[in-house]
């Protein structure tokens, strides 16, 4: 290929080249992306991630899981969040606050770490790895934090997670305040959001046969089986199988249909 006939190529490319940066301009503007200050690469911007926010608050699956966000904060008196997955990682999308008050940073759009939360670990789990590998890699190359595992360590406790399908965290990343995350999955048996609840170490039971665990994979399986999910147990999660069939049907109502009490109740705008 001769200059000549680059030359349309290259003016071509020059007119595009003005009107991406017009309309780079112009979601910034809107807040749809925003620039690393560091990196100088953009990313989507706080707009967006309320775009998406409240596109996931219109599915079944949104709908679903905060009704049972208020029956478990009642049943189990702890926080309870409903987190999906975003941009940037695992998200909060509803806060359903307990009289257990934590004094935690906690809100609709915050987003959990991949190696230090439950919730983060429960996604890690359970996403497909090519989705979640770079940003794993991420958090464990960034500076600081003394005693990161490796990533084969992670991945030993992620298939520890498949085969529970609950994953617990205590005293971390928080010193006094403990989690417990579960999944829940769609027909295709694509995970499709997490339930967490959490609360003082005090109070809460990581023990995976305690009632806190019971009762919340309870919620969550009754949730996916809503959404189509028909396997006889979720995808590698045998142990949480056994854990929920211990509960009767009557408990697994009481989760969904407990009488509410006034407490705080948060979403995304």
């Amino acid at each position: 290929m001769n200059r000549h006939s680059l030359q349309p190529l290259a003016t071509n490319f020059e007119q595009h080249q003005e009107a991406g940066l017009l309309l780079l301009v112009g979601f910034r503007r809107m807040q749809l992306v925003e620039q690393d200050e560091v990196s100088g690469r953009y990313r989507l911007g706080p707009f967006a991630l309320r775009l998406g926010l409240a596109c996931f608050r219109g599915s079944n699956v949104y709908a679903m899981a905060t009704e049972a966000a208020s029956g478990l904060a009642d049943r189990l008196d702890l926080t309870v969040a409903v987190c999906a997955w975003g941009t940037h990682g695992p998200t909060v999308v509803h806060i359903q606050d307990s009289f257990h008050h934590i004094h935690v940073n906690v809100r609709p759009g915050t987003v959990f770490s991949l190696t230090t939360t439950a919730t983060g670990k429960l996604f890690s789990a359970f996403m497909p790895e090519g989705l979640i590998l770079p940003q794993l890699e991420a958090e464990l190359a960034a500076p600081g934090g003394k005693g990161k595992p490796t990533l084969t360590q992670l991945r030993t406790e992620f298939e520890a997670i498949r085969s529970t399908g609950l994953s617990t965290i205590r005293n971390r990343p928080i010193p006094g305040v403990s989690a417990l995350s579960a999944p829940v999955f769609d027909h295709s048996d694509q995970m499709q959001a997490a339930i967490m609840v959490m609360g003082p170490s005090s109070v809460v039971d990581c023990q995976l046969t305690g009632k806190q665990a019971r009762t919340l994979l309870a919620a969550t399986r009754c949730i996916s089986n809503r959404l189509g999910h028909r396997s006889t147990g979720l995808p590698g999660s045998d142990g949480g199988e056994r854990m929920a069939s211990s509960m009767s049907h009557a408990n697994t109502v009481a989760v969904e249909l407990a009488p509410k009490r006034r407490r705080r109740s948060t979403s995304a705008d």
